[in-house]
């Protein structure tokens, strides 16, 4: 009774598990740079999208069990904790425990009358993906064409130092996606 009156607060470090799995090692290489930037949203569409094309990949489960937790939603939390803990109980039951426990937590909560809202992640269609950072300072530009061919129009000038996201590649050429739905192909001496 005393805590409804006079709520405390507990202190929580999330300690993420590395993902293990070689084929996806290099797509969370910007993860502690989202973290950095309070961009959960980036962090939640590479978790997802790792989940989503390795449905026994334990450690992105038990990521988005924490995600989840971290931003209130118990249910969630709960199902994905739930999947790392079928794949390996010794390591995530413990924590699986303790999801079912909060969850208990925020229904007893709800029942008192407290609601909360939860956070909408989105997935991205191109966490995935590959991506390659044009090369030299963000106040130079770099061409894009429209063809991988230097005698095509250009169809912009790209800032140096930009990670873009790959659609296509031919030869040296890699045809990147850009601003306002356009695409346009790059050289790789302009990719670092």
């Amino acid at each position: 009774m005393v805590d409804y009156f006079a709520p405390h607060y507990v202190y929580c470090k999330y300690e993420f598990q590395k993902i293990k799995v070689d084929e996806f090692k290099d797509k969370v290489k910007n993860i502690d740079d989202y973290f950095k930037n309070d961009d959960l949203q980036s962090v939640y569409a590479v978790y997802k999208a790792i989940y989503d094309a390795d449905n026994y990949n334990a450690s992105a489960a038990f990521n988005l069990a924490y995600l989840y937790d971290m931003t209130g939603d118990a249910e969630n939390c709960l199902n994905y904790m739930e999947i790392a803990n079928q794949i390996d109980a010794k390591k995530y039951g413990k924590h699986y425990t303790n999801a079912k426990k909060s969850l208990e937590m925020w229904k007893t909560l709800q029942s008192m009358g407290v609601t909360f809202e939860k956070y909408d992640f989105q997935t991205s269609a191109t966490a995935l993906a590959e991506k390659i950072t044009t090369k030299g300072k963000d106040s130079d530009r770099i061409d894009v064409y429209t063809e991988p061919d230097p005698n095509t129009a250009v169809v912009a000038k790209i800032p140096g130092g930009k990670e873009f996201v790959v659609l296509e590649k031919k030869g040296d050429w890699s045809c990147l996606q850009l601003l306002g739905g356009k695409k346009g192909w790059i050289n790789k001496v302009n990719c670092k």
